[in-house]
């Protein structure tokens, strides 16, 4: 028991750690190719990192298919649809128009009054936050577009073997939802059919995708909202810190957990102090105490395949100690408030974002107000 219960723990703690290792620098991308002018002050005269073509005029997607969500405990509910596009962008001179995107939508049960941008994790795809965001979606009136773009997806491969696949995993994943800002922003199918194109745009993200937030934001002026949680150093041209040079949205909250030790909360914090700098009052800081990379994800998963099951296939659980095992190891996971935490900040970060308000960490805190006592020392807000 004592091996099974430690190697479930490192399975739990590393399972986005893959991306820690990657080389800092891309094969075949220089360094210089990513010195690039902030678009947020020089739009006339910005050529960004990314070229979108004119995306077709109505989706080329198949017959409707329903984004299920299916809990820890065999429950399944419908949370929105997925849709597909046909991918074309340019990026760095390299035109790609292999397969399509497909786009999980996750929409409210009200007409929406704002679009969410989701970003995921390394080894994630958006089945891991969906409950999160179905959630999100109904308390801040927002449609949710997240792209199912994973590390096993064929344009995140690179041109060989020997790729750094950390570089085209980050291009994959920003361009994929770059191209869908940019055919909502057009009133384009099928995001026309769940909100108007004038609505206030957001984005969110955790680890990787969180990181990959700072970067989109960067080219997107009219993005004003960025909501990340434990965002991850990524390779050149996606770095974060680097990205708030070029430019940063009015309103963000980036969360951390002080027991992440893939994002460490230093890591977060030098973040939220550039982008302040850059723009001051423009940034929070949230550090939730004992908070783990993976306690942001509703349901953990490596690539689409829910964690449990892959522990109990390598462990070799069976029978009465895998129903122990695995409900102490998810009550260890989401009785510790981070979740929650993280849940009603994102609903009141994007109502803010919807009704177009300021973000404060006074306000952000009264939001909490609502949650256990016992969860009121687990984060402090601030704007370093």
């Amino acid at each position: 028991m004592i091996v099974a219960t430690t190697l479930l723990a490192l399975v739990l703690s590393a399972h986005h750690g893959c991306s820690a290792f990657a080389p800092a620098t891309p094969f075949g991308v220089r360094r210089h190719q990513t010195q690039v002018s902030n678009k947020r002050d020089e739009v006339k005269t910005h050529q960004p990192l990314y070229a979108i073509e004119e995306p077709p005029s109505k989706s080329t997607s198949s017959a409707e298919t329903a984004l299920m969500y299916e809990d820890d405990d065999g429950n399944k509910k419908r949370v929105g649809d997925i849709k597909s596009v046909d991918r074309d962008w340019t990026f760095l001179g390299d035109t790609v128009t292999k397969g399509e995107i497909k786009v999980n939508v996750i929409y409210p049960d009200t007409k929406a009054k704002g679009a969410v941008f989701f970003m995921h994790g390394f080894s994630q795809y958006p089945v891991a936050y969906a409950d999160t965001l179905k959630k999100v979606a109904d308390e801040a009136e927002v449609a949710v577009f997240a792209v199912e773009t994973g590390v096993a997806s064929g344009v995140s491969q690179g041109p060989s073997l020997f790729s750094n696949k950390q570089f085209y995993l980050q291009r994959a994943v920003s361009q994929d939802t770059q191209q869908i800002i940019d055919m909502m922003k057009a009133g384009k199918e099928p995001f026309a059919s769940y909100v108007d194109k004038d609505v206030p745009v957001g984005l969110c993200g955790h680890s990787m995708g969180g990181g990959l937030c700072n970067y989109v934001a960067a080219d997107n002026p009219f993005i004003d909202y960025v909501f990340t949680m434990s965002p991850a150093l990524g390779v050149a041209p996606f770095e974060p810190v680097n990205a708030t040079k070029r430019g940063v949205p009015d309103n963000s909250i980036n969360l951390a957990g002080t027991w992440d030790f893939i994002a460490p909360k230093g890591k977060v914090k030098a973040i939220v102090e550039s982008a302040n700098q850059k723009k001051p009052g423009s940034a929070i800081y949230g550090p939730i105490n004992r908070g783990l990379h993976t306690g942001f994800e509703s349901k953990l998963v490596i690539l689409s395949v829910p964690l449990s099951w892959i522990a109990a296939l390598v462990l070799n659980f069976s029978g009465l100690v895998e129903i122990i095992v695995l409900k102490l190891f998810r009550a260890l996971r989401t009785n510790t408030g981070q979740l929650d935490i993280a849940e009603t900040l994102m609903s009141f970060f994007f109502k803010q974002m919807a009704e177009g308000k300021k973000v404060t960490v006074k306000d952000a805190t009264a939001a909490l107000d609502g949650l256990p006592d016992r969860w009121e020392d687990k984060i402090e807000l601030s704007e370093p």
